[in-house]
């Protein structure tokens, strides 16, 4: 009897499979919060609320943020209406002197309810891929990183396409930024080359055509597994974000900061936000 593995499903993201080609990994820090956003029928604010616990400085922009955000008018079943979903919003902070720059980086709409099922004797465990041995001989073995892949599904639930989206190096402060990226690229063809095998069964009355998208991350760590915790912030050297290619309309975006380990996000949401992102706070 075939062994299923059910997941969440969740929001969306991506970038290219040419992490070498990218410019500089950039160095940055990194926190996820957790909440909820209720967005009415013109595509305002309508109320949110924030469930991580935070500094009062880190909840203040962010009290300060969100009601300006603006999405595009919620359009269910063709009438516009008000909708509540989930949010997670991804911090970034950089240095700049003595100081850093704290800015939101990204926002994603994690759906909840079951979309597929995966045939775990096709998946590594839980998503990830423990690095037991080095990703390869020219990458050095105490590189945590973790790549974000995107895969393109058929009808059948079978990949057509995977492409490394982005890439988050951590633990690597020692290295040169040439070796970093060697991980990243290792990692990118370890785990492109392991989601093409995967298969996804969708659940009854689930639509493939309007769930062809998905990005999950791939993990590879030694020793201790990399740290989710919301409310954390945790440093690490990232390539640029790029999208997929297969897209023939704007869509929400995930890359390796936004996702969690053993997650499953889809390209489909209800919540597509157009302005409020990137600007410091």
């Amino acid at each position: 009897m075939r062994n299923l593995w059910r997941l969440p499903a969740c929001a969306a993201l991506a970038i290219s499979p040419a992490i070498a080609e990218t410019t500089k990994l950039q160095d940055l820090m990194t926190l996820h919060v957790d909440g909820k956003v209720t967005i009415d029928a013109t595509g305002k604010v309508a109320d949110y609320t924030i469930e991580t616990e935070l500094p009062n400085d880190i909840r203040a922009v962010i009290d300060k943020s969100v009601p300006r955000w603006l999405f595009a008018p919620p359009n269910l079943e063709g009438a516009q209406t008000q909708i509540r979903g989930n949010m997670r919003i991804t911090l970034a902070a950089t240095q700049s002197g003595e100081n850093h720059i704290v800015r939101i980086d990204n926002v994603t709409f994690p759906k909840t309810g079951q979309t597929w099922t995966v045939d775990q004797d096709k998946m590594p465990t839980n998503g990830i891929v423990r690095a037991t041995k080095r990703p390869s001989p020219k990458v050095p073995g105490l590189v945590n990183g973790r790549v974000s892949v995107s895969l393109h599904l058929g009808p059948d639930g079978r990949v057509i396409d995977a492409v490394t989206t982005q890439c988050s190096v951590y633990r690597a402060a020692g290295y040169a930024d040439k070796l970093r990226k060697r991980a990243c690229n290792a990692m990118s063809e370890s785990a492109t080359r392991a989601l093409r095998r995967w298969t996804f069964d969708y659940a009854p009355g689930v639509d493939p055509a309007k769930h062809s998208e998905v990005t999950l991350p791939v993990d590879y760590w030694v020793g201790a597994p990399v740290k989710d915790t919301p409310g954390e912030w945790r440093r690490e050297w990232r390539s640029v974000y790029r999208p997929v290619p297969w897209r023939t309309e704007a869509g929400p975006r995930i890359g390796s900061s936004d996702v969690s380990a053993g997650s499953i996000v889809q390209a489909d949401t209800d919540l597509l936000l157009r302005e409020g992102i990137g600007a410091a706070l």
